[in-house]
């Protein structure tokens, strides 16, 4: 079960029809403009970094932004079970003036540790100021029982062509239901709302692409 606590609102202000998600690349050094909840005992505390100064685990790769000099970053994995929240969440209020939510991200987890509870990474539309979900994209699940050092820099193209218009939160949310079964680590990057492809809007294509970036 997703435990979450209450993240309040913040204030975000729309700019010209070609905007972007306020600090989508983190370039202040630090979540600016976002709304941020943590596991009591992360694995790694969430936190944005500078290029190339975090490696949780020994995985072999530390973060690497893939827009400007900083990303965020989280553990994946931490007091889920026993903790006051088992979801890591980066979210912001923003109008949607574009149909196509992009971002980029990495992953690594070793989930050999006895646990049971499979682990996820999901964008969430929801009303502005947060509530239930209107849409759940599952962007990556890191099976029980696996183990992938690096999934390699990744990219999503989200269709939210349905909410133009309309004020919403964007959720990033990292789910782990279980305490310490498995250390992990997560980055994100590059967010943005970009018109959709015109190969896309012709053939009458939505919901989740997913494309692996070159190193």
């Amino acid at each position: 079960m997703k435990i979450r606590v209450c993240l309040g609102t913040i204030a975000v202000t729309a700019g010209a029809a070609g905007a972007q998600i306020t600090n989508g690349s983190f370039e202040t050094g630090d979540f600016a403009g976002w709304l941020t909840q943590d596991m009591g005992s992360p694995f790694f505390p969430l936190s944005v970094n500078a290029a190339n100064t975090v490696d949780t685990f020994g995985w072999g790769w530390s973060n690497t932004p893939t827009d400007g000099q900083f990303d965020a970053l989280t553990g994946f994995d931490g007091d889920g079970a026993s903790g006051p929240v088992s979801t890591v969440i980066v979210a912001q209020d923003a109008l949607i003036n574009a149909s196509t939510l992009e971002f980029d991200y990495r992953a690594a987890w070793d989930l050999t540790f006895g646990g049971t509870i499979d682990r996820t990474f999901n964008v969430e539309i929801e009303p502005a100021g947060g509530g239930g979900a209107l849409q759940v994209f599952n962007i990556l699940t890191a099976v029980q029982g696996t183990t992938m050092t690096d999934t390699g820099p990744l990219s999503a193209s989200l269709d939210v062509s349905a909410y133009v218009g309309q004020n919403v939160r964007v959720s990033f949310e990292w789910e782990i239901s279980e305490d310490f079964v498995g250390p992990g680590q997560a980055t994100l990057d590059n967010i943005r709302l970009t018109p959709a492809p015109a190969s896309l809007a012709l053939l009458g294509l939505g919901g989740l692409v997913a494309t692996r970036r070159r190193r």
